[in-house]
């Protein structure tokens, strides 16, 4: 993790990965793929039917969320 000051607002620090954080962040993560990929194989076809169902309501959500938070004045 690194620190650095923003240039705006001299109360704020920031903080972001460092080169080999954001690398491990990657590793991670395609481990987390796999293992998706390899839990995905092990569903019947209306288990998988369930979870598209329930990432289309998320979504759903989501639009509604982001369209709450538009600011409608020009």
């Amino acid at each position: 993790m690194q620190r650095f000051d923003d240039p705006d607002d001299r109360r704020v620090v920031k903080c972001g990965l460092t080169p080999l954080g954001r690398e491990e962040s990657q590793s991670l993560n395609q481990i987390d793929r796999q293992r998706i990929g390899y839990l995905v194989n092990l569903l019947s076809n209306s288990e998988l039917e369930a979870i598209s169902h329930a990432l289309d309501v998320l979504l759903s959500a989501f639009d509604r969320e982001t369209a709450s938070l538009v600011d409608p004045r020009p």
